[in-house]
């Protein structure tokens, strides 16, 4: 599976935005926090609190936390990878720094329950397709990427998150490539690849690209959230995934209504 706005709203409200501020009238473009808030109270053009396609969260495009989502998957060993977990209990593995990564289901339905911290934005992989060299999706970076581009164009349908019951409008929006260049990444012993039935061992590897949908939050309130994921895969997949988060984010309180 890991073969697998308008815009001119968006800049008309942060034009508004910057007009009815004391800041400097031009900001650096990786402070888009302020620019999403506006927005959101604006009327919710995405219909949930996300960081715009366009912004640079930390200072890198939304293609660039792709090559990093794509990465931290890897790195995990298969019995320990949260592309695997059916509880939750490897939601926390190899996180660190500002932003914090979610991984969907890779077969059927699951729950996920997580105690996160605070000030956390979190990068999720709503559905897409890693393609390599290795996999034998093709021996030049144009190759790969033609097949990640014909997967995502016939394979992935039907895609959804919702945060705290509330879905994201304009999923089209938020599909993105691998920045040009081959993505590098390691791979432990027993690691997913070798899961999924390849024949690829542990080592460094520089010859993968990756597309599809992804989405920033930014940091979630203190207290309990849900995160419900959803995807559609076609032929040869033929499987619906979803997966719902139940997360705590620290400094909250108990669940006020979990519907369990």
């Amino acid at each position: 599976m890991f073969r697998v706005l308008s815009i001119l709203l968006l800049v008309f409200a942060a034009m508004m935005f910057q007009a009815c501020s004391n800041d400097h009238a031009t900001q650096p473009a990786d402070q888009s926090d302020a620019t999403l808030v506006f927005a959101d109270k604006a009327g919710g053009h995405y219909g949930i609190n996300i960081m715009p396609p366009n912004s640079r969260p930390h200072g890198l495009t939304y293609a660039e936390w792709s090559v990093k989502w794509w990465q931290w998957l890897w790195s995990a060993p298969a019995d320990q990878n949260p592309g695997l977990d059916a509880t939750g209990e490897f939601v926390t593995l190899n996180q660190s720094g500002p932003v914090w990564f979610l991984a969907p289901a890779y077969y059927g339905q699951w729950e996920r329950t997580a105690t996160i911290p605070t000030g956390k934005k979190l990068f999720i992989d709503l559905a897409g397709f890693f393609v390599s060299f290795a996999q034998g999706d093709g021996e030049t970076e144009a190759e790969i990427r033609e097949v990640a581009t014909w997967f995502v164009d016939n394979v992935i349908s039907n895609v959804i998150i919702e945060v705290d019951g509330q879905t994201l409008q304009n999923v089209e929006d938020f599909r993105f490539a691998s920045p040009p260049g081959l993505i590098t990444y390691t791979l432990p012993e027993n690691n997913m690849f070798e899961f999924f039935g390849y024949d690829i061992p542990a080592g460094i590897y520089d010859d993968g690209a990756c597309e599809g949908y992804y989405a920033m939050l930014p940091p979630l309130s203190a207290g309990e959230h849900t995160i419900f994921l959803s995807a559609e895969f076609g032929d040869p997949y033929n499987d619906t995934i979803q997966v719902m988060y139940y997360l705590t984010v620290e400094g909250g309180h108990g669940w006020r209504n979990r519907g369990k």
